[in-house]
């Protein structure tokens, strides 16, 4: 029996620009960057969030390709340590 193996689907945490490089092209060369490795890894997807209130971000992904997911929110439960 062969085992197939499991499809990878990489997540972008906290990804951050220094207020001083921004507009500059620096996020979108980051963005970039991500999908050719992710490529060359074989994996399907990439992910990412970003705040609801981060519309620079969100415009930048939207103009780079990146497609807001339409079907499913993100909820947490706090729990204190």
């Amino acid at each position: 029996m062969s085992v197939k193996p499991i499809p990878s689907i990489f997540i972008l945490n906290d990804q951050f620009v220094m207020p001083e490089a921004r507009r500059s092209g620096v996020a979108r060369r980051l963005l970039e960057a991500a999908v050719r490795h992710g490529r060359e890894a074989g994996a399907i997807r990439l992910s990412l969030a970003t705040a609801v209130t981060n519309t620079d971000a969100q415009s930048l992904y939207t103009s780079a390709g990146w497609k807001r997911d339409e079907v499913f929110s993100v909820y947490r439960y706090g729990l204190s340590r």
